[in-house]
């Protein structure tokens, strides 16, 4: 059994569109015996051989996007990593010795205010902000965690 590799039209590869045919059975239109090389992002068919047919662009941003795929993970790695910093029961409120309503509340207030404004809440909302950064994704500055 011989394997055959389809192309379109334009002489674009199929993937997923490949045939078997019995050894010497001629090769039908649309088709070729040759295999196109691993790392081809269109690979044309020329009638002899397998070509890029992606232009730089394509090829440009199926990289960025890739590139930009796994910073975005890292970023989210990062923020998970830092939940636990921003769990109420770690970001250090604390209950009034002396409870009146009016203090108890207000004191609560103060303290998630501190919270969400402390060093963990900035350096969460930098990770989120990397997308945003110049140069993103090839040049990135990871923000520093806090001690």
């Amino acid at each position: 059994m011989t394997q055959l590799y389809q192309y379109d039209e334009m002489e674009f590869f199929i993937p997923g569109g490949e045939i078997f045919v019995s050894e010497g059975a001629e090769i039908p239109d649309g088709y070729t015996s040759i295999a196109p090389p691993n790392g081809l992002y269109h690979g044309k068919w020329t009638g002899r051989e397998w070509i890029e047919g992606a232009d730089m662009d394509v090829i440009n941003k199926n990289q960025r996007d890739a590139l930009a795929a796994q910073v975005r993970a890292e970023r989210d790695a990062l923020l998970a990593e830092s939940d636990g910093h921003m769990a109420l029961d770690n970001i250090g409120l604390q209950i009034p010795a002396t409870v009146s309503e009016d203090t108890a509340v207000s004191e609560i207030i103060a303290g998630l205010a501190a919270a969400v404004t402390g060093p963990w809440a900035r350096y969460r909302q930098a990770l989120r902000n990397v997308p945003q950064q110049p140069g993103f994704p090839a040049r990135v500055e990871w923000p520093e965690k806090p001690e």
